[in-house]
């Protein structure tokens, strides 16, 4: 193989393997303009430190849904993790922390649904507690996924789609 045939090949290779990173993102259905202009707002500001503390105070896990709270990781497995299991595990848990804090805000905004449940159609309630629940679920799977394959085999049922709550 000469050396323009091999850059050719590595051209289309780099190309494939491109295609599945740069995929084109298709949206979803449009919000109301308020709402979209809203979230844009506040995608695009930066916050101030009492702005972020204030959120956090706000935001914190209700008392009687402990479960949101990011699992931790039994020592003696994570003891026996590589090096970069650990950080690859610590990224995942930050993301999860994330999540948490919206999942509360969801829950929040759901529990004040269902205080006017009578003014709006069940469904709605519903829906709007399933999509945030949804989500909680990917990462939680995404992460247990993570770190299953650096577990010894012996104990890689631990990782399974059961969340267990250790907080009580």
């Amino acid at each position: 193989m000469n050396l323009f045939e091999l850059v050719v090949q590595l051209d289309s290779e780099i190309e494939n393997i491109l295609q599945d990173v740069e995929k084109v993102v298709e949206f979803g259905p449009n919000l109301l303009p308020s709402v979209a202009e809203g979230f844009v707002k506040t995608v695009v500001r930066p916050l101030t430190k009492v702005t972020k503390a204030n959120l956090n105070e706000k935001t914190q896990i209700p008392g009687n849904c402990k479960e949101f709270a990011c699992p931790k990781v039994n020592e003696e497995i994570w003891r026996s993790l590589p090096q970069q299991a650990k950080l690859t595990d610590l990224k995942s848990q930050q993301n999860q922390q994330l999540l948490s804090s919206t999942l509360s805000i969801f829950a929040m905004i759901a529990n004040k649904i269902a205080e006017n449940k009578d003014k709006i159609p069940k469904d709605i309630v519903s829906n709007i507690l399933q999509l945030a629940i949804d989500q909680f679920q990917s990462l939680s799977s995404t992460r247990r996924g993570e770190m299953k394959k650096f577990l010894n085999p012996d104990y890689m049922g631990i990782c399974n789609g059961k969340v267990v709550s250790f907080l009580k």
